[in-house]
């Protein structure tokens, strides 16, 4: 029996999931964020960009998610994107999980832009907190942790520029930088 590329794609797919702990635990990090809720400690593990595309929302979106699910079969060192939540054409979520089982959200913001007919981006990704979510009762830990700073080694950056290298789309990026 012949295997075609869509079979060895969906099994690829398949293989790429976080364990059951990591993404039971990650629904309740992902909602708290507790290492984002002090302004100046967030600083070294979130990263910000705005995008300009010059198509609407809703086709965008699309790109996205499937610049997101191709990312999750070819990516290398055992990482994996899992799209969270999507709220009409206007807002995506993606959890990215790190090989140590750390939890990094992405936020993607999408909002038209009528004079141009284009669409903006605003693309937030940032560490959940100190603890990887492999750990039992993490998101507690991360909880009563949220004081201890601490560096992503610029993790967060790497996420959406891989995602922004992923799109097929002509992205011209307005802003790009940490924010307090």
């Amino acid at each position: 029996m012949e295997s075609s590329y869509e079979d060895s794609y969906n099994k690829a797919e398949a293989e790429r999931q976080a364990c059951c702990l990591c993404r039971c635990q990650a629904n309740f990090q992902a909602v708290l964020r507790p290492a984002v809720w002090i302004p100046g400690l967030r600083t070294p593990h979130q990263y910000t960009e705005e995008w300009r595309i010059g198509t609407n929302p809703g086709v965008c979106l699309q790109e996205v998610l499937i610049a997101v699910k191709k990312l999750n079969v070819v990516c290398e060192g055992g990482n994996v994107y899992e799209i969270n939540k999507i709220i009409n054409d206007t807002f995506l979520e993606v959890l990215v999980y790190t090989r140590m089982q750390c939890l990094y959200v992405l936020d993607f913001r999408f909002l038209s832009d009528p004079e141009t007919g284009g669409t903006n981006i605003k693309v937030r990704s940032f560490a959940t907190g100190w603890l990887p979510v492999c750990i039992p009762l993490s998101f507690l830990l991360n909880m009563l942790l949220f004081l201890v700073p601490f560096y992503d080694w610029a993790k967060s950056n790497k996420w959406v520029h891989r995602v922004r290298e992923t799109l097929t789309l002509e992205i011209r990026v307005m802003k790009a930088k940490r924010y307090c």
